[in-house]
Parts: structure tokens; C-alpha cells; sequence
């Protein structure tokens, strides 16, 4: 599918969203609906003077291979003597540190640090004598690696663009800072590109975000995303540019809870250049034809604002997501769901 056709998938929802509103009670302008779901970032302006703690804790499982978006076994791909290892499944972990601070009523500056824990699992087709001489055999082993640590930096800002009673937009704009190391290494070979920390690049990122709300219980928005990498890193690769665009709806059953429901879609490039340490016929998440695609997600959520006590202004909320599209570059592994907690406290 292409990026137009994910385009216009959330762009049908988003209206859909619109036209479903419900007018008769003022909870969705200010209450726990006010904020977009918890997996959307950058998606409110403070005021003047305001700041804003958050932490999220995301977790992304995959398991099984596609070949574009047939099911291939990992068996059959190193059997067939391209590559010599190919992933079983793969865990991403994160926890994302954010900051806001509002200088002006029409300007908040954000600051995001993630902490990433990754761990893939292996079958790797290893060659032994025969019973014969001269003769050899294959047969399949299993393998794992691990890595972890601080990922890229990402500073920007959100920059409002116009606001009326029941609609804002406002711009996106930050820098990614390659803090996030890229030469994890596991028994002392260098890790395929899932396995790294960061990019290694200076990326932009651009964007911009559509909230609206009526005078009733439903809110809605959208977003869309663009991280437009630049030059190589260190290792002679630079990771693909990454395109994402989001649709959501959230009902407000009392100021304090709201159901959301959101479209995710996702595209982004292949990696161009290679990393001279990686043998790209070892495995297939080490060669570079292997990377890119397009993704979209459903994704449900709850969101909840506590109005009373000592926890008061204090957001909890969760999100959970599974594919309903796949369509991936060469063989990489399938996404099987996501989940996405957090916290946010505006002082």
C-alpha cells in the first residue's frame, strides 16, 4: 500500500470521528480528553509559564517472517542458502523521559530521551562433518543477542498555528541528536541495524498536529510526521527516512475517563549505504534490502485524569495496537502488537 493510500485510510477515520460528535455535555474540551492518546507525542501547546513531566513505557513484540506481506518460515530462508541466520523473534522495550516548558502562550519547547532494551532470537544453519570424509552436514541452531542503553536525543519545539473555539493546529518542529550508540556488539561482532541504539545521523523532524473537540464528550485530531535523516553516520549507512500519519477519536464518559480509538500509519525507507562490519549473505536483518515498508496499526486506549487528592492533575493512560496492514521491503520480521503506558503531570 502506498503512502497515499495510508493517507487517505486515516483521513477517513478522522472524519468519520468528526461527524460521529455528540454536543450535549461540556466534558471533551478539558477533561481527560483533552490530550491525545498516549502513543502521540507533541500533540498540545501549554501556556505561558506552564511546564509538563511525562514517562512512557512502550513494549513491541514480533514474531515469524514476511516476505512483503506473505508469511515466510525462518527455516525455509536459510535453507535456501542465501543467508545463513534469520530471526525467530524480536522484543523492543522503551522508556520515554519528556519535558515541556512554554516560553509564550504560542511557543512550548519539548525535549524527549529514550531508554531502549532489545533482544532477538535466531535459527542459524551451522555446517559439521559427515559421516563420511569429506562429507558435510547442515543442521539449525538457535541464537540470541541483546542490547541496551540510551537512545537518540530529540529537542524541538511546537509552534502554534491557529486556534478557534473547538479546532487548533499547530507545527512540529525538532532535531534528533545521535546520542544513541551504534556499535552494539554481541560475543564481539558488531549487531545487525535493529539491534542499534540510535541512528547515528543529525535527523529533522517536522510535522504537524490537528486537535478538535465539541461542546459534547468527543475529541478528536490528527497528526502527521516526517524524520528526514541527513549524511551518513560513522559506520557508512544512513537509516531510511520515516513517515508517519495518525488519526484519532477519544469519548469522554465523566471529565475523568475517555476511550480512544486511533489509525497509525507508518512508512519508511530502506537503509542507504551498508555497514562494512556486517556480511549482508550472514543474515537476513544484516542486509540492507531487507529494511523498509509500510505499516498501518488500530489501536485502543484509556485515558484517565485524576480530579481529586493528593494526585490531582496527575494522567495515567494506556494504549494497545496490532497491525491490520503489513507490507514489508525483502524479509523482516512481523509485528505482532504493541502496548504503550504513561504518566504526564502539567506544573
Amino acid at each position: 500500500m502506498s503512502k497515499t493510500a495510508i493517507a487517505a485510510a486515516v483521513a477517513a477515520v478522522l472524519i468519520s470521528a468528526v461527524t460521529q460528535a455528540d454536543s450535549n455535555h461540556n466534558l471533551a474540551g478539558n477533561g481527560s480528553s483533552s490530550h491525545a492518546p498516549i502513543g502521540v507525542m507533541g500533540d498540545h501547546l501549554h501556556g505561558k509559564g506552564e511546564w509538563m513531566l511525562s514517562l512512557r513505557a512502550m513494549n513491541m513484540e514480533m514474531e515469524g517472517l514476511l516476505e512483503g506481506d506473505d508469511s515466510i518460515e525462518a527455516e525455509d530462508v536459510i535453507n535456501g542458502g542465501e543467508y545463513m541466520m534469520a530471526p525467530t523473534k524480536m522484543t523492543m522495550r522503551g522508556y520515554m523521559l519528556g519535558g515541556m516548558f512554554a516560553p509564550t502562550d504560542n511557543v512550548t519547547l519539548m525535549a524527549m530521551l529514550p531508554y531502549r532494551e532489545k533482544s532477538m532470537d535466531m535459527v542459524m544453519r551451522h555446517m559439521m562433518p559427515g559421516a563420511m570424509p569429506g562429507m558435510m552436514m547442515s543442521h539449525t541452531m538457535m541464537m540470541d543477542m541483546e542490547s541496551s542503553g540510551w537512545g537518540d536525543l530529540s529537542v524541538g519545539a511546537l509552534v502554534r498555528g491557529w486556534e478557534s473555539e473547538h479546532h487548533s493546529l499547530h507545527w512540529n518542529l525538532g532535531l534528533s541528536l545521535p546520542t544513541g550508540s551504534i556499535d552494539e556488539k554481541n560475543n564481539g561482532v558488531v549487531m545487525p541495524y535493529a539491534m542499534q541504539l540510535g541512528s547515528g545521523t543529525w535527523d529533522a523532524k517536522l510535522g504537524a498536529t490537528y486537535n478538535g473537540h465539541t461542546n459534547g464528550r468527543v475529541s478528536w485530531g490528527g497528526q502527521l510526521l516526517a524524520t528526514i535523516r541527513s549524511g551518513e553516520n560513522d559506520r557508512d549507512y544512513r537509516l531510511g527516512n520515516e513517515y508517519e500519519a495518525n488519526a484519532w477519536a477519544a469519548y469522554s464518559f465523566h471529565p475523568a475517563v475517555s476511550v480512544s480509538a486511533r489509525l497509525k500509519g507508518l512508512s519508511w525507507d530502506k537503509i542507504n549505504g551498508e555497514d562494512p562490519a556486517l556480511a549482508m549473505n550472514m543474515s537476513t536483518t544484516a542486509d540492507t534490502a531487507n529494511t523498509g515498508g509500510e505499516r498501518i496499526d488500530a489501536i485502543v486506549g484509556v485515558n484517565t485524569l485524576v480530579t481529586g487528592g493528593p494526585l490531582r492533575g496527575h494522567r495515567f493512560a494506556v494504549e494497545y495496537g496490532v497491525p491490520v496492514m503489513q507490507d514489508l521491503n525483502g524479509i523482516q520480521m512481523e509485528t505482532d502488537a504493541t502496548l504503550t503506558a504513561g504518566w504526564q503531570l502539567a506544573l
